[in-house]
């Protein structure tokens, strides 16, 4: 900053020259943009970030009549990791799966956490399903499932890839990104470990999973699980040897539902741990009986 100083006649004297080194003011505001729109841990782009790039995307393939994938890629059992190892071990996971990631995609793509274990993958001018399948099955899936040198320690890892393309998916960017999402769920139905292409049957079925979940949120006050008991034969006497419990549920409005349709909900969402002492007080109160 300069000053001119002048006489009381109105004629120049001299000048002060002030000077402020700014660098660390600088850095602190690209700092702040930086986080902006990026994970803290793994400075990976956000979700914000990666909606606006995806945006991009999507505009660029429409130009150029080409194709633009979109990979929603959860972490297999990483709360096992977490609960056993501790959260440190599970950070030092998440940033070794960002860089393999991030070293797996073509320049031009984006690689982005959403949060917890969950990424976001955009392929950008994509050819076909085969391109993206290639990248998916020969590249990405088993540099993740390569042991990651974690403070000393290996830790092994899988994760499940739904897949929605554009403009066969979805027209936009919350279709594609709720199909990729729909598509995850499938892979990690059908044993983790693997990608999934969306189709249409996978929005019934996501649809079928929300309707079981809202229902068997008042499957116990509504009194509508039983306890069913088989009997356990010692094989050599022949004698009962005790009872196995079974859980059953017969819903008002879905009638009866296999256990292999509702337990994995309950086990996701939580139910499981209420559903279980209602079983316990149910079995107790019926032996005492």
């Amino acid at each position: 900053m300069i000053s001119a100083v002048r006489e009381a006649q109105g004629e120049l004297s001299y000048y002060i020259c002030t000077s402020i080194d700014i660098t660390d003011r600088k850095k602190s505001q690209e700092r702040i943009q930086f986080l902006a729109q990026h994970d803290v841990l793994t400075e990976l782009p956000n979700r914000s970030l990666c909606i606006e790039r995806l945006r991009i995307a999507l505009q660029q393939a429409q130009r150029s009549r080409k194709k633009v994938a979109v990979l929603f890629i959860d972490l297999d059992r990483f709360k096992n990791i977490n609960d056993s190892l501790g959260h440190h071990i599970g950070d030092g996971l998440l940033r070794s799966v960002a860089r393999r990631l991030t070293d797996t995609v073509r320049t031009g793509d984006t690689v982005s956490r959403l949060g917890g274990d969950e990424f976001i993958v955009v392929l950008n001018g994509v050819e076909d399903s085969d391109e993206v399948a290639y990248i998916v099955q020969r590249r990405l899936i088993p540099r993740v499932r390569d042991p990651h040198e974690v403070e000393g320690a290996e830790i092994h890892v899988s994760c499940s890839v739904g897949i929605a393309i554009y403009p066969d998916d979805g027209a936009d960017i919350d279709e594609l990104m709720r199909h990729a999402d729909v598509a995850m769920y499938q892979a990690k139905a059908e044993g983790r470990n693997s990608a999934q292409f969306f189709n249409a049957k996978m929005t019934e079925r996501a649809q079928q999973r929300l309707q079981i979940e809202s229902r068997l949120r008042h499957a116990i006050e509504q009194d509508e699980l039983r306890l069913h008991y088989q009997p356990r034969v010692d094989a050599r006497t022949g004698a009962m040897a005790g009872a196995e419990g079974l859980l059953r549920w017969t819903s008002a409005e879905l009638g009866v539902v296999s256990p292999a349709q509702y337990i994995p909900i309950a086990e996701e969402t939580g139910l499981i741990v209420p559903i279980g002492k209602w079983v316990i007080e149910q079995a107790c109160a019926q032996i005492a009986l």
